[in-house]
């Protein structure tokens, strides 16, 4: 479990087609590190290939709590990249964001970061 101050910089290191999971726990900037409650909001998490890999073509992946691969307890977020998203793609770099929509609407970005994809050599059997 990771623990985050709202508007880190974050960094993933994982093997291509791996199931990736990871809880993060988000607490506001104030003096006391008050969690921040997530409760009754959606997140959004987009990666997006660095431009300067090689093949920047792959789509982006789209995370979210309406997809199911985003959960919310609390102040936890709790990430699921499964082994679909990236099972197939070029790309060894890429970033992502962290956006919360509250219940009004409003939306802020609470981390950003980057994941570094080790390319694997065993391939899913058919």
């Amino acid at each position: 479990m990771m623990t985050n101050n709202m508007n880190e910089e974050l960094e993933f290191k994982f093997w291509r087609g791996d199931d990736f999971f990871k809880t993060l726990r988000f607490f506001n900037r104030d003096k006391q590190k008050t969690p921040y409650d997530l409760t009754g909001c959606r997140i959004d998490i987009d990666i997006e290939p660095n431009q300067q890999d090689d093949d920047a073509a792959d789509p982006i992946i789209r995370l979210s709590t309406d997809n199911g691969a985003l959960r919310i307890e609390e102040n936890k977020l709790h990430l699921h990249i499964a082994n679909r998203h990236t099972k197939k793609v070029t790309w060894k770099t890429a970033i992502f964001d962290v956006q919360v929509t509250d219940g009004n609407g409003f939306i802020k970005t609470i981390a950003n970061g980057k994941i570094k994809l080790r390319h694997d050599t065993t391939r899913e059997r058919e």
